[in-house]
């Protein structure tokens, strides 16, 4: 991206939904090694904002770098108009952000219900019941496991528990770090279709970064296409997945200059 594009954070979006996150000009990586450069992003109230990109893109990076699980060297991260970057991750939770990372997003060795209760370990005693009740009714099969050990779920079970685990706290954006790696094609529509479209038609916004493009575009409101480390494109999920020219991009190459490119600061 240009470095004299206009601010993503002053930019209106009459189309889109208030925005509940913007990330500008975000570099980061590895002690001194960037893997993203001034990459930016924004997601709004009950929005599905997909991030797609080939291998080693960086899409999983920024969504650490938000997280404040790495080094951030320049730009910032904005939630509900504050600035957020370089937050640990534990007081983000604080300030409503959920994060399902994509591996060690549960506790195997304890029950289902046991998981949930420490998801919710800054409501008092007595919530902790109801808001399990009200976190159930968006995984209805799991209610009948609750005495089960969580290590003994399948996949797609596990995914249910860590995206229940992570909604006790009633989180305002939910930030998905590939929801359905390494389950079968039909349990990763069904975790993308229903459950993460159910959340956000609730008004969670939600950041997923997804390496089923299709899958991830066809649930997505919006989405952004990283390729070596930086935005290569935008725009609403459904024109995205229209494009003739999409997987050509993913390979490296340039946006077709016939087609129309909605750039950062376009509205919807």
């Amino acid at each position: 991206m240009s470095a004299m594009r206009t601010s993503l954070a002053e930019v209106p979006r009459p189309t889109r939904p208030a925005r509940r996150l913007v990330v500008e000009d975000l570099s980061a990586g590895y002690a001194d090694t960037p893997v993203v450069r001034q990459v930016g992003l924004a997601v709004g109230e009950g929005e599905v904002v997909a991030i797609v990109g080939p291998n080693g893109a960086g899409k999983s990076t920024v969504l650490k770098a938000i997280m404040g699980e790495l080094s951030v060297s320049s730009g910032r991260v904005v939630l509900d108009g504050k600035d957020i970057t370089r937050i640990r991750p534990d007081r983000l939770t604080l300030l409503g952000i959920g994060y399902v990372p994509q591996v060690r997003d549960i506790f195997e060795t304890l029950t289902v219900t046991e998981n949930l209760t420490l998801g919710g370990y800054r409501l008092s005693h007595g919530e902790i019941p109801g808001r399990m009740e009200e976190v159930l009714e968006f995984f209805p099969q799991l209610a009948g496991m609750r005495d089960r050990i969580a290590g003994r779920l399948s996949g797609g079970e596990r995914k249910m528990l860590a995206l229940a685990r992570t909604l006790m706290l009633r989180p305002r954006l939910l930030i998905l770090d590939e929801p359905s790696a390494n389950l079968a094609p039909e349990l990763a529509h069904r975790v993308l279709h229903d459950q993460v479209g159910r959340l956000a038609e609730s008004g969670v916004a939600i950041l997923l970064v997804e390496q089923r493009v299709r899958e991830a575009l066809s649930v997505a409101d919006w989405g952004y296409v990283l390729v070596a480390g930086s935005n290569r494109l935008e725009g609403p999920a459904d024109d995205l997945m229209a494009r003739p020219d999409l997987a050509e991009i993913f390979l490296g190459g340039e946006p077709d200059q016939d087609r129309p490119t909605v750039a950062a600061g376009d509205s919807r």
